[in-house]
């Protein structure tokens, strides 16, 4: 989406390597730098998700079931609507966290971990058979909360409106 024609160092390099698909932006003009990659993945798509960006955005429109997910990003902020999965791994460094409802597909060893050293984490309904919840400065604040849980918040702070189970809590 630009006015003028890019360089080749300019562009986007897209590669893949087995079942891995790689997308790294290409040097970004002075005074535009902002650039936007979407993927679009089929209904039907049920296998692992892993994304890592390093300041960019992570957004999910839609509702997925997926095997297993990890999102990763420095300081970009991660945001879905639902998502279903045996297996959720989300990690910021200074993005915050935002996620309507997240869902385990089957009963044993599901798995729920979040981290944010200074990004908030704000989870409408959460549920796993185990919840680890982290941020070192950032704040912490769930909705409904279903499932063996360890949520620690170090100086930020920590709101939980309803636990179905027990679990640890610490700021």
């Amino acid at each position: 989406y630009m006015s003028i024609e890019p360089k080749e160092c300019e562009l986007a390099n897209i590669s893949t390597n087995g079942s891995t698909f790689s997308i790294k932006n290409g040097r970004r003009i002075l005074f535009f730098g902002l650039s936007k990659v979407e993927i679009y993945l089929p209904k039907s798509y049920k296998n692992s998700l892993s994304i890592e960006t390093v300041s960019g955005e992570i957004e999910f429109n839609d509702n997925f079931e997926l095997k297993i997910v990890e999102l990763s990003s420095s300081s970009g902020k991660i945001h879905f609507n639902n998502m279903i999965s045996d297996s959720i791994d989300i990690k910021t460094v200074s993005g915050c966290i935002n996620a309507n409802e997240l869902h385990y597909i089957k009963l044993n060893n599901s798995l729920i971990k979040m981290q944010s050293a200074s990004g908030s984490i704000n989870l409408n309904e959460i549920s796993a058979e185990s919840i680890n919840i982290v941020t070192i400065s950032g704040k912490i604040k769930v909705g409904k909360l279903d499932g063996s849980h360890s949520i620690k918040s170090t100086s930020g702070s920590l709101e939980i409106i309803y636990a179905t189970t027990s679990g640890k809590y610490q700021t």
